[in-house]
């Protein structure tokens, strides 16, 4: 569980998390690329420095854009060679330096003399994200532009692609991190560094602390009594947990005033401390909605309308009154026995409705306290993803998220946890939606009312490779094959070697949502690499290296799916993006290939002005005549297959597959085998009956 304790590691959370294993791996050199020297770049510095892209605006640049396996290497070499240029790798995984075949980065052969950026670049130990890589790239950029040479980006990553290509698409810091929190001059704690070498924000520190454990659980009361004993025990576990818990104590206010949202509309002056104003919120809140319960009781027009949720207005409110827990506590007495010695002069049957509006309340009060503390955790966790997505479950982070942003909580899946927490975080840090800052960062750019995602060239050319998908599929599957002959599992067996050395155990259970982890092939064959080295080659070892094989080779085949969608949902259909040029080129036939790249390099000459336009010279595809379908964002589950999606097309989508269908024609089997069986019972009986 190595790997698992260096993420969740509370006293590193200014550093990336594979910089924990720096100092343990430098003394091993197996990770290190053996490039050629214009591929390992010099690590490159991920400061805050701006990029300046007035002088792309008067540029063209070329993409080369497509699934894996559609010979994107080889065509953007030729146009390097041919337009005098080099080219800039647009690859979320081979930007990392090691695992040269798993990854699948360019061999000097395929390469070609063609100088190659942003490829085998970043240590394997660090983290690169979009922001990074865009920032690079475009310095990159503008190098080859001032040498008087010719851009190609060359990936099948597509959102960097985006980064580059558009000027307001990808938001955030320099470094890819949230703006730090603005001065505060009641946030008189602001070491960051030193708070965190006190504290213990592990999942396990939370979960001494009974609102953290067992979240996934619904609680519910059968009696009032049960469900006022529910909410006590809740209450007291918060308000524990804000006096304990010391990181809550150095939490700037700034940051605990954004777990609220509409915080910053309330004008009375909140307590000096983070403490004060969680305790004060609490105590506040059980005594409002108490009150509003009591009034309630007996009523037949439904009684006032009761807001559950933990608001700022409680902290204020609680500061100024000096609400203490004896208030909650008598309150809830006085709740109960009006609850059991309630007259009412109607039916019997309205006493049991009292008992469960009463009970329902209650219920409903534990459940916000509940979520309280998971707010003010998230706070405390705004830089330590791990821990907050090992903590909650992907459901509660989504409902937190939908509580901060619902506009971009809405099209997000809840096991897209990344991104979730992301939403979570730009709320918690600025204090601002990150749907709203998105909004108001492209109408600045665009300069009008209606956002939009401008260009940051003067045009953009974009080759992309299609093919057909049984074609493509066979070649996928010869390409890992070739992979392994090449040294695939010897490069993974190496691999979780040094691994072993470097962390002093054989436990290979790594995060494979981090950087150059997310490779197709180390999570399918972390089976076999578990394996001791004298079972590798025993016939069970040649099993599991086989069935290892089997699912990199569907995991490629689906990744490659979700390339051609993410292209031709980014690429080609109208949106509030400025369009591109996309140019389509058939690769099925390879035998075909000459004639594709010829009429790449003709188009290129062309848009450049090295030559007139002839009658075969590639045009674009016509945007307008794709058809645009919006998605209607929501929880659309299919009880059949147990699974939820974010949006009507995604549902739709699985509604008619394959998949479905066959999960659908097993039900449909069993149903009828099982009402064979039943009829064959009642003939067995029948025929038993009048033999008798």
């Amino acid at each position: 569980m190595f790997w698992k304790k260096v993420f969740a590691n509370p006293k590193r959370p200014k550093r990336n998390n594979f910089v924990a294993l720096a100092a343990a791996a430098a003394q091993y050199s197996v990770f290190v690329s053996t490039s050629p020297p214009y591929r390992t770049r010099r690590p490159f510095p991920f400061d805050r420095q701006e990029m300046n892209s007035k002088s792309l605006k008067d540029r063209l640049l070329f993409a080369v854009v497509g699934c894996t396996g559609t010979g994107k290497t080889k065509l953007g070499v030729r146009l390097a060679q041919e337009l005098g240029g080099e080219v800039v790798s647009a690859d979320s995984i081979q930007v990392y330096k090691g695992l040269d075949v798993a990854t699948n980065k360019a061999t000097d052969e395929e390469m070609d003399g063609v100088p190659h950026h942003m490829m085998g670049t970043v240590d394997w130990r660090d983290e690169c994200n979009v922001h990074q890589y865009r920032n690079e790239a475009l310095k990159i950029i503008q190098d080859i532009y001032s040498r008087g040479k010719i851009p190609v980006v060359v990936g099948g990553t597509s959102y960097y692609i985006e980064s580059i290509i558009y000027d307001n698409l990808v938001q955030g810091s320099a470094a890819g991190e949230p703006e730090p929190d603005a001065p505060d001059d009641d946030d008189e704690h602001d070491d960051d560094e030193q708070d965190d070498e006190v504290d213990d924000l592990s999942a396990n520190a939370f979960r001494e602390y009974a609102g953290f454990r067992n979240v996934n659980d619904v609680q519910t009361a059968i009696t009032v009594a049960g469900a006022g004993h529910m909410y006590v025990d809740a209450l007291s576990e918060a308000v524990k947990f804000a006096q304990n818990m010391t990181a809550v104590g150095r939490l700037p206010v700034r940051r605990y005033r954004n777990t609220f949202v509409g915080a910053d509309n309330v004008a009375e002056s909140w307590p000096p401390t983070v403490v004060e104003c969680e305790t004060a919120a609490l105590y506040a809140h059980g005594v409002r909605v108490l009150d509003a319960v009591i009034a309630s009781v007996g009523r037949t027009d439904g009684g006032p309308n009761i807001q559950y949720e933990v608001t700022s207005a409680d902290v204020v409110v609680g500061h100024r009154e000096r609400y203490r827990f004896g208030d909650i506590r008598s309150r809830l007495d006085d709740l109960l026995k009006l609850v059991k010695t309630a007259d009412i002069p109607i039916q019997e049957t309205m006493t049991v409705e009292v008992d469960a509006d009463a009970r329902t309340a209650l219920c409903r009060m534990h459940a916000e306290v509940q979520v309280r503390m998971q707010r003010l955790a998230l706070a405390l966790l705004a830089d330590h993803e791990r821990t907050a997505v090992d903590l909650l479950s992907p459901a509660a982070l989504k409902a937190h998220a939908a509580y901060f942003d619902p506009v971009a909580a809405s099209a997000l899946h809840p096991h897209n946890t990344r991104k979730v927490f992301r939403t979570i975080q730009i709320y918690l840090v600025r204090g601002k939606q990150k749907s709203k800052l998105f909004e108001e960062q492209r109408t600045r750019v665009s300069g009008s009312d209606v956002p939009v995602v401008a260009l940051r060239f003067k045009e953009v050319h974009m080759m992309w490779l299609t093919c057909d998908s049984d074609v493509l599929n066979r070649r996928l599957e010869e390409r890992t094959d070739e992979m392994v002959e090449r040294g695939l599992v010897d490069e993974l067996c190496q691999f979780k070697t040094e691994l072993s050395k470097m962390t002093g155990t054989d436990n290979f259970d790594l995060d494979f949502t981090k950087g150059v982890l997310q490779c197709i092939g180390l999570k399918q064959f972390q089976q076999y690499l578990e394996l001791p080295v004298e079972g590798r080659d025993t016939e069970a070892g040649r099993k599991c290296l086989e069935d290892a094989l089997v699912a990199m080779k569907y995991m490629t085949k689906k990744y490659a799916r979700r390339q051609i969608r993410w292209i031709n949902n980014r690429f080609l259909k109208p949106n509030d993006k400025q369009a591109v040029s996309v140019y389509r080129l058939d690769c099925t036939d390879l035998g075909q290939w000459q004639q594709l790249s010829d009429r790449a390099v003709d188009l290129a000459q062309v848009v450049l002005s090295r030559k007139p336009r002839g009658q075969h010279t590639l045009e674009p595809i016509d945007v307008s005549d794709q058809k645009t379908v919006l998605p209607v964002y929501g929880d659309y589950y299919c009880d059949d297959c147990s699974r939820l999606f974010s949006n009507d097309i995604q549902y739709n989508i699985h509604m008619g597959s394959k998949k479905h269908v066959k999960v659908m024609m097993k039900r449909k089997r069993k149903l009828q085998d099982t009402a064979l069986h039943s009829d064959y019972e009642n003939e067995k009986k029948l025929y038993s009956h009048k033999n008798t």
